[in-house]
């Protein structure tokens, strides 16, 4: 998957943390901050933060995005697997399936 970016921004991913925040607080309906972001924080293991803004993806309309319902439920699967919560991951990675019954990330979690 690809990331959408704003702007080339700072090298320092924590830099690049704070700018991202900071952009969404001023606009908290920009989809594709939102993205980057979420996917950042992944990167990074803040796993709270990611949390909450895949979250909060689920109720964005994704068109022109880099990701699909699907990848969402399957980055929050992913996050769910490193917070060591394997009952909610195979739960998100089952959801995924269901938005996408071919999502390959999602059935590699779940074993298929």
């Amino acid at each position: 998957m690809t990331t959408y970016r704003t702007n080339a921004g700072p090298h320092d991913p924590r830099e690049r943390l704070a700018e991202l925040t900071d952009a969404w607080r001023r606009e908290t309906s920009n989809v594709h901050v939102l993205v980057e972001l979420a996917l950042l924080e992944e990167e990074l293991r803040e796993l709270d933060g990611a949390r909450k803004h895949f979250r909060a993806l689920l109720l964005l309309r994704l068109d022109g995005t880099s990701l699909t319902q699907a990848d969402v439920f399957c980055h929050l699967a992913t996050i769910e697997l490193l917070a060591g919560d394997v009952p909610k991951a195979r739960a998100m990675a089952e959801r995924a399936l269901a938005a996408d019954a071919t999502h390959a990330r999602a059935r590699e979690i779940l074993g298929r």
